[in-house]
């Protein structure tokens, strides 16, 4: 995608842009970037629907690039995040997030709820930090200890 360089191209990207904000967002998280750099250097077919400067396009709505982005939580923050969803082993939590039980939307299709800021797999994702499942989902039954990985959370 090409940058935008002043308030002509700016206007121009406004009339182009087809999608609302969070249509638009959806579609920027679902590509999986891991940046702001990332995301304004993607080029491919089809790359002319995102904005190149959502921030500028959606200056009432912007909440930040973590959050256009989906850029999982803080360590610290998320496992706060995933004690409130009251989850009570890792299989649970697999399940959770396999049948898009709890998602990225409220219940006003926002797509603003936080479980779109955590990761599908904690316990890899905060490798570093990772201090079992028990930490993470703040249970204390033996369920919380050990995770079953099925064939289908291999795809």
């Amino acid at each position: 995608m090409t940058t935008v360089n002043n308030d002509n191209d700016r206007k121009e990207e406004k009339k182009k842009s087809i999608y609302t904000f969070q249509e638009a967002r959806r579609m920027a998280r679902s590509h999986g970037f891991e940046s702001k750099k990332e995301y304004q250097n993607y080029t491919c077919p089809g790359a002319y629907r995102l904005p190149t400067h959502p921030d500028r396009m959606f200056a009432t709505e912007w909440k930040g690039w973590d959050d256009w982005l989906a850029i999982p939580y803080p360590y610290e923050q998320a496992k706060q995040v995933a004690h409130k969803l009251q989850i009570t082993s890792p299989q649970e939590w697999m399940n959770v997030f396999e049948q898009h039980k709890i998602w990225d939307d409220d219940d006003d299709g926002s797509d603003d709820h936080p479980v779109a800021r955590l990761p599908y797999r904690p316990d890899l994702y905060y490798k570093n930090e990772w201090q079992g499942w028990e930490d993470w989902l703040g249970a204390s039954t033996a369920s919380a200890t050990t995770i079953i990985i099925s064939p289908k959370m291999m795809k």
